[in-house]
């Protein structure tokens, strides 16, 4: 039985063979499922109406739907299903928007997430 470098030896050896691999390669490679990629396709991370339409992404019903749009100061707000990840970012403690060293909080008025001056 043959060791991996040796079939691969073999392979790059035999020029016949190489470019098969190496586009059957780029073909299995590329086509990785998208989950593992973490990019999500779908539209099921928006919020939906009752009759399945795409809805604003600050449309809101409670306050607890709403969250700041950007992990380092904030300038606006959105739905939390659509707001950014923001467990592993830290950001510099300055006080530079709206929402920084509790200069407003985040409110759902009209169904809109709204940044509100305290």
């Amino acid at each position: 039985m043959m060791k991996k470098s040796a079939i691969i030896n073999n392979i790059i050896k035999n020029k016949v063979l190489f470019f098969p691999f190496i586009l059957l390669f780029v073909l299995i490679t590329g086509c990785a499922k998208p989950d593992i990629l973490n990019i999500s396709k779908n539209t099921s991370d928006i919020p939906q109406d009752t009759q399945g339409a795409l809805q604003a992404a600050d449309y809101c019903e409670t306050a607890e739907d709403c969250a700041p749009n950007k992990c380092c100061h904030p300038d606006d707000t959105v739905n939390k299903e659509v707001a950014p990840d923001c467990e592993t970012i830290f950001c510099d403690q300055s006080c530079q928007g709206p929402l920084d060293c509790g200069v407003g909080h985040i409110e759902c008025n009209n169904n809109k997430c709204v940044i509100i001056s305290n």
